[in-house]
């Protein structure tokens, strides 16, 4: 395994972005996403309804996006699955593509690959274990 794996265990619970619908793209500037922090919350803080919550990373030391993740649950039971889901740091001159694996909830695994700062592209995929 890469010593670029790492393992956080952060909750901030204000900046959680609610994702109701698969797949979806999201878009941000860089400035908007947490500086140099991992940030996480308890299943139990998602909102009754919504499917899951998605974690944002940013360095601004021309890193880039380092990594994220997505809890799903099932509305009926609260039973926690997980997606395996890549996103994507997309800069004028090319584009890296990040993946993470499904993962426990404590354990939380992450790659980083060094690029320019730029826009930062989303893009989740269907269920792939629960």
């Amino acid at each position: 395994m890469s010593d670029n794996m790492k393992n956080t265990d952060f909750c901030n619970c204000s900046t959680i972005k609610v994702i109701n619908n698969l797949p979806v793209e999201l878009k941000y500037q860089t400035e908007y996403l947490i500086d140099g922090q991992f940030e996480k919350c308890p299943i139990s803080s998602i909102p009754p309804g919504h499917k899951g919550i998605i974690f944002k990373v940013n360095d601004h030391s021309n890193m880039g996006l380092k990594g994220g993740v997505i809890y799903y649950y099932d509305d009926s039971d609260q039973h926690r699955k997980y997606v395996l889901f890549e996103f994507i740091h997309s800069t004028n001159d090319h584009t890296n593509k990040f993946f993470l694996s499904a993962a426990p909830a404590n354990t939380i695994k992450w790659s980083q690959t060094p690029d320019n700062s730029g826009n930062i592209v989303y893009t989740l995929h269907d269920f792939k274990n629960e």
